[in-house]
């Protein structure tokens, strides 16, 4: 039999002791336990991919080589193998494999090194008919750089419609198509002007095949119309 507290009158009764809130939890509520077992975990995962995220982008925001930044020129066609795989070519000199270039609107991106040591955001096109052009990608007479635009983007951001790339000043949305010849200081020169005012077409790069290699040689002189 077991002893009880003799009541007294008058004299409030002290209630029994509880136990502590992790004993109670876990004797009288299971699911209460499992439940803060699984927030802590998931807490975990949550921090570990944060750091995860913060970590990636500390790598990726880590400074380049020093060349010229080429933009988008390699979403508008297909891009050579030597592009995927190789470091980005410095002409005069080979810049692409003829084997690389097999499909229409194939790119290559390409450093030109003028005579003064400065370096030249440059692109390498495969044309409709296997033709191949070469131009400088900053404006004539300004800072901007040039892209090549696929048709999404010649669409989205110059507002043209058109069938095949072509290349967009991003700074004046001039749009010039390299199918066509547009009147230049020293003659006809490809990159007709279809959407925007410019001075004239791209810069061209001379560009001969030879031993299944594409060289670029002489950039063409910008003359500047008086």
């Amino acid at each position: 039999m077991n002893a009880t507290t003799p009541k007294i009158p008058g004299v409030p009764q002290r209630p029994a002791p509880k136990p502590e809130l992790s004993k109670q939890i876990a004797e009288e509520n299971p699911t209460e336990q499992r439940r803060r077992a699984y927030l802590w975990i998931g807490g975990a995962a949550v921090l570990a991919i944060v750091i995860a995220l913060v970590w990636w982008a500390h790598g990726t925001s880590a400074p380049g080589n020093g060349l010229p930044e080429f933009r988008s020129a390699r979403s508008a066609g297909q891009p050579s193998q030597t592009a995927q795989n190789m470091p980005i070519p410095t002409a005069p000199g080979p810049i692409a494999n003829v084997a690389d270039m097999k499909q229409e609107w194939s790119t290559q991106p390409f450093v030109y090194k003028e005579t003064n040591g400065d370096k030249t955001p440059a692109l390498l096109v495969r044309l409709p008919k296997g033709e191949y052009w070469a131009i400088s990608l900053r404006e004539p007479f300004g800072n901007c750089q040039m892209e090549l635009a696929g048709v999404e983007k010649l669409r989205s951001d110059y507002n043209l419609s058109a069938p095949y790339p072509m290349i967009g000043d991003p700074c004046t949305h001039t749009v010039f198509d390299l199918t066509q010849y547009g009147e230049g200081p020293n003659g006809m020169v490809r990159g007709a002007i279809v959407a925007g005012a410019a001075v004239r077409p791209p810069l061209a790069i001379e560009v001969n095949v030879k031993d299944g290699k594409i060289i670029a040689s002489q950039e063409e002189e910008a003359v500047k119309v008086q």
